[in-house]
């Protein structure tokens, strides 16, 4: 199954278009940032931070919803939308 959904980054923004022939609804977007950390051993390490937005938009095909992002690293983005009779939850790399 292709994807109905593409996503870009354009300036501070999450892009979320639908490219599919069908309206869907985009019910979530779930943004997952990788963040460097000092821990109290003075040790560096990496953590993920998630950001969630509910959304419930509706979008026609070719029409795409704007997600303003907190910080530039963002190591994947999980998009839960209604798609005819279903549900569906998918991960995009960034």
């Amino acid at each position: 199954m292709t994807s109905p959904i593409l996503i870009s980054l354009q300036d501070d923004y999450l892009v979320i278009k639908n490219i599919g022939k069908s309206p869907l609804t985009l019910l979530e977007v779930n943004i997952k940032y990788e963040v460097t950390v000092i821990t109290i051993e003075e040790r560096t390490a990496l953590r993920t931070v998630s950001f969630t937005e509910k959304v419930n938009k509706t979008l026609k095909p070719n029409e795409e919803v704007k997600i303003k992002t907190e910080l530039k690293d963002i190591s994947h983005v999980e998009i839960v939308y209604k798609n005819g009779n279903g549900t569906f939850r998918e991960i995009f790399y960034v």
